[in-house]
């Protein structure tokens, strides 16, 4: 038979070999699942192009060193059953397929080209040929699976063509068209995976934020994180530790039955790993206790050296902390790894700003799934969430604390000045007595007369200042019960202003009001009400000059009883406005303080509507004149 009938036969044989692979390069395409559609790959190959064995090795390059893992075989049962599942170095096949000769896109290696130490994980059992077109055993012929980029995504390999020999041009161009389309059906199904992966991460990071956001109590947190962890990331062991020192009164409170406590803080789940008990009992008391110490170093390391960019994956062949672990911290890790068997473990810090607060480990057991970027990025990000709800919890207990000390101290406050208050009432008993009786004896227009009537008027100053500082202890009291009754804002109103009568009586200045009839019922309790109410009063007509005029009105407005205080006297400075209501504040004007005060009667003012869940509006203009509103909760019947 001459050239051209050769040809010719080739052709023939090549499109025989073409019949078909369309209706399997389309149930490739149409495969959803990485896996199943490499299946379908090596099935197809086995089927349809003549070959007893077909393997597609998948490039894993998220881990330390990246791996060619054997995902899909299909023919010779023995090869299946050593190949599958086997994982090798990329760099070493990736040197083999450099060796090779270029058939097209296709690599060839013959078994003379192969160095003298390879070693291969399985050859078939057939007889070493003579002649060399004949195909040998160690001969291996590569397929790279290329995605629409240029990158490689992995190799098929194809093995002992069926007719014995080494493929035709036909039969590799065959080869090739199927492996084009492979590539691009592996880079589609990888696409795919991708976004699935992506929208099950995103649901557990959202599950996972919600939870970290809506608790205070961090067992609750750690519990209502843990399943989403396990699920969004396809993880089969999950364990959450916090560096916390839980005898320190800002620590937050911890269910202990819930968690592992020890000298670094807390372990969730509190579950022992029973897969770790074996090597404790290997290597005796202690050797694993010198174990325990390098592994809780390495840790402390791995967390310090990550926070907050990064996380570590560790697995039996290697990790990606050899940045920041020495030789022993990581084999001491990989050892502990080892006892889950094939076991892929991600290592992410906990913390929040520059605090580092603990670490989460998402363990895959018997498997060597890689993690994605994304899930790499994903669990940094959980991370961060719960590092921020430990820190919230933190910060709650510790505002907890101040409060409950500074509860404390108010009452203290309180009862120190009751008790103050108390002796000078005493004192000032006495010396008004005294007071009183020299008065009687003593000549009206003499001096000594007109000292005691002196010393009179300031122990009756000094009465009021008692009298008010009793008042601001009393509705400072944080744990004086708020008990209110209905009140009638309208005859508080008209009792404070029949208790300045001797003030307000002067004819020079014009006082009007409340005005209206009828009851005004608000929520309160009277005796604190009249001492705001009267406050107010007093200062209008205090601050008000001859001459000027106080206005004093009533209103119901919404929900809500207004009492309002006008007056046209000196007025308040806006500089002094943001003080106007603290303890002991006068006014910086010059003509208020040559008035006399305690500058406490704003302060009680303002106390007294924050118990009646009300408030206290001022609007004033210095030398214009003052008003000030008292807004409270009117009762509803």
């Amino acid at each position: 038979m001459g050239p051209r009938h050769e040809h010719s036969a080739e052709t023939e044989a090549g499109l025989a070999a073409l019949d078909g692979v369309t209706d399997l390069i389309a149930s490739m395409h149409a495969s959803s699942d990485v896996l199943t559609m490499l299946q379908r790959v090596v099935d197809g190959v086995v089927a349809r192009l003549g070959f007893q064995v077909a393997l597609v090795d998948r490039l894993d390059d998220s881990g330390p060193m990246h791996m060619f893992e054997a995902v899909a075989v299909a023919g010779d049962p023995a090869g299946c059953a050593v190949l599958l599942n086997r994982r090798i170095p990329a760099q070493g096949m990736l040197e083999e397929i450099d060796l090779a000769e270029h058939w097209g896109s296709l690599r060839f290696l013959p078994h003379d080209r192969l160095p003298k130490d390879a070693a291969s994980t399985w050859v078939p059992d057939i007889p070493v040929p003579v002649d060399p077109d004949a195909w040998h055993p160690l001969d291996a012929l590569y397929a790279p699976l290329i995605g629409p980029g240029g990158d490689l995504l992995g190799v098929l390999s194809v093995d002992l063509p069926e007719h014995g020999r080494r493929p035709t041009l036909a039969e590799r161009r065959v080869l090739e068209v199927y492996a084009v389309q492979a590539g691009l059906a592996l880079h589609h199904a990888h696409e795919r995976a991708v976004l699935e992966e992506r929208l099950r991460i995103d649901q557990a990071v959202r599950e996972v934020v919600e939870a970290a956001a809506a608790g205070l109590d961090i067992v609750d947190v750690l519990t209502a994180c843990h399943d989403p962890l396990l699920e969004g990331f396809g993880c089969d062991l999950v364990r959450i530790r916090l560096f916390m020192d839980l005898e320190s009164p800002e620590a937050p409170p911890i269910d202990r039955a819930r968690v592992q406590v020890d000298r670094d803080g807390l372990l969730y789940p509190a579950e022992e790993i029973s897969a770790l008990k074996p090597l404790a009992d290997r290597l005796g008391e202690e050797e694993a206790a010198e174990l325990g110490v390098v592994i809780s170093r390495a840790t402390r390391k791995m967390v310090h050296g990550t926070w907050p960019h990064r996380t570590i994956t560790i697995t039996a062949e290697g990790d990606d902390a050899g940045d920041i672990l020495t030789v022993e911290e990581s084999a001491a890790v990989r050892l502990v790894v080892q006892e889950f068997g094939a076991a892929s473990v991600t290592f992410v810090p906990i913390g929040a700003g520059t605090e580092v607060l603990g670490y989460l480990t998402l363990f895959r057991l018997g498997t060597h799934a890689r993690w994605s970027v994304q899930e790499r990025e994903a669990a940094l990000e959980i991370g961060r969430e719960i590092g921020l709800a430990v820190r919230r919890a933190r910060l709650y207990q510790r505002e907890r604390l101040l409060v409950a000390q500074l509860t404390d101290l108010d009452h203290y406050k309180g009862e120190m000045i009751r008790s103050v208050t108390h002796e000078l009432k005493n004192m000032m008993t006495a010396i008004r007595g005294h007071t009183e009786l020299l008065g009687e004896v003593l000549d009206e227009d003499s001096i000594p007369a007109r000292s005691v009537r002196v010393i009179s008027r300031n122990v009756d100053r000094l009465d009021r200042l008692c009298a008010d500082m009793l008042m601001l202890a009393r509705v400072n009291e944080g744990r004086r019960p708020f008990v209110p009754v209905p009140v009638d804002l309208r005859a508080v109103v008209e009792d404070a202003m029949a208790g300045q009568s001797v003030e307000h009586l002067r004819p020079q200045l014009e006082v009007t009001g409340p005005g209206g009839e009828g009851v005004l019922l608000v929520r309160g309790m009277p005796e604190e009400l009249l001492m705001a109410v009267g406050n107010v009063y007093a200062n209008a007509v205090k601050y008000t000059p001859d001459g000027g005029s106080v206005e004093v009105s009533l209103e119901r407005r919404g929900r809500d009883a207004v009492l309002s205080v006008t007056d046209t006297g000196i007025g308040i400075a806006e500089g002094d406005l943001a003080t106007l209501f603290d303890e002991f504040d006068r006014s910086s004007n010059p003509d208020a303080k040559r008035r006399p005060g305690s500058g406490l009667g704003l302060a009680i003012v303002k106390r007294v509507m924050a118990r009646h869940h009300g408030r206290v509006e001022v609007d004033s203009e210095l030398g214009r004149g003052s008003t000030f509103r008292l807004v409270v909760p009117a009762w509803e019947t």
